[in-house]
């Protein structure tokens, strides 16, 4: 709701960011998931073609592990791993992501503090904050009514929707 996703994906599309690494990976982890289609999903988002899908497939998930280890090793790589609920969704992917001091970097997005602070050592938790009235406002009369005049009555119905979504972007249209 603050925003995590849509400030990760701006990071992750923006072309300075896309130019600096050699290959790119998006993948949204959620309540449920597997190590192996996680993996899968991860593979196929970096879109490695040395092995066909069919066998990727077949492999386990420390078959997989080394595979995109060994296709990362000599690469700068971005990733995101988007929505991660427990900390054990990222100890499980961690091992695949070679750390080739080549400025390579992981993007964790969570609603989890305990998952933020202890993904990693190294690690920056970088904690979104609500948005406050004015800017609420004016992130609505952006998306709503950027060439539309307001009367007072609709502009009295605009403010009230804006003071129930609480600084939450999302809840904003």
């Amino acid at each position: 709701g603050v925003g995590k996703t849509t400030l990760a994906g701006k990071l992750y599309h923006n072309n300075d960011v896309r130019k600096r690494y050699n290959c790119h990976a998006w993948v949204c982890v959620s309540q449920d998931y597997t190590t192996q289609d996680l993996l899968l999903r991860i593979i196929n988002s970096f879109g490695f073609e040395t092995i066909k899908r069919k066998e990727l497939k077949k492999m386990n998930e420390e078959a997989l592990e080394r595979y995109l280890y060994r296709s990362l090793e000599e690469l700068s790589y971005v990733v995101v791993i988007d929505d991660v609920w427990d900390r054990e969704a990222w100890a499980s992917l961690k091992r695949a992501f070679p750390d080739n001091k080549n400025g390579s970097r992981v993007i964790v997005t969570t609603r989890n503090k305990e998952v933020a602070q202890r993904v990693d050592e190294r690690t920056y938790a970088h904690k979104l904050r609500y948005l406050r009235s004015d800017e609420s406002w004016q992130l609505f009369c952006e998306k709503t009514f950027h060439r539309i005049k307001m009367d007072e009555g609709l502009e009295k119905l605009a403010r009230e929707m804006v003071r129930k979504c609480d600084g939450l972007p999302l809840a904003l249209p």
